[in-house]
């Protein structure tokens, strides 16, 4: 009784729906082990419920965070093009593409290992930033507009940003990636490696409206 009582308290306090009986059980299992297993909890079809480690547990609302199928964004058809002032939105995100130029090569390569997200915490301040090196087609001084991948990357398209981080977080979120079809070649590759110089540093950036 007592943990329904406080779960009620707290999610119609932010406005979401009460867990059934039966998800209540489950989730009072998880955070009653001794040794919590960090994950999602299967508590709502509607939103997402995740458990950290140190025994958090993240509500995510569905309107930044979509978790049923049928919430999901809608896929943005038109490339998004470079610069603060051509960013686009999906759902309550800004997205933004934005070529680096004046970056030195070892900074480059720094940046691109970097993660787009460390932790779960990361995610919710609702700002995320991470580099892509774009590929510069024969004759052209611009890479070609980056695009939006509705349901996450494909494994060659996968920036090493996101490599490692939870999927079902990259198949969520309206993230931009290099547009394969439009690339010399084909390639399944998209490491800086693989293009020499041809390539250049691209930060892409999503914000929540209140962020």
């Amino acid at each position: 009784f007592f943990w329904k009582f406080v779960l009620r308290q707290v999610l119609h306090s932010i406005g979401r729906g009460m867990f059934s009986d039966k998800s209540t059980e489950t989730f009072v299992e998880r955070i009653r082990q001794h040794k919590l297993k960090e994950g999602w909890l299967q508590c709502r079809k509607d939103y997402a419920v995740y458990l950290q480690k140190n025994g958090r547990v993240l509500i995510l609302q569905p309107s930044s965070f979509p978790f049923h199928k049928r919430d999901k964004y809608k896929k943005n058809m038109e490339p998004v093009l470079y610069g603060p002032e051509s960013k686009v939105k999906i759902g309550p995100w800004n997205v933004s593409a934005e070529i680096l130029n004046e970056v030195t090569e070892q900074e480059s390569t720094k940046l691109l290992k970097s993660k787009a997200l460390k932790d779960m915490d990361d995610l919710m301040k609702g700002s995320i930033t991470y580099y892509i090196a774009a590929p510069i087609n024969d004759g052209e001084s611009l890479p070609n507009p980056l695009v939006h991948f509705e349901g996450g990357f494909t494994k060659p398209s996968r920036p090493t940003a996101w490599k490692g981080f939870e999927l079902k977080v990259e198949s969520t979120l309206p993230l931009l990636g290099i547009d394969q079809s439009k690339l010399d070649n084909n390639p399944l590759s998209f490491a800086a490696e693989d293009y020499g110089k041809t390539w250049t540093l691209v930060k892409v950036h999503l914000a929540l409206d209140d962020v």
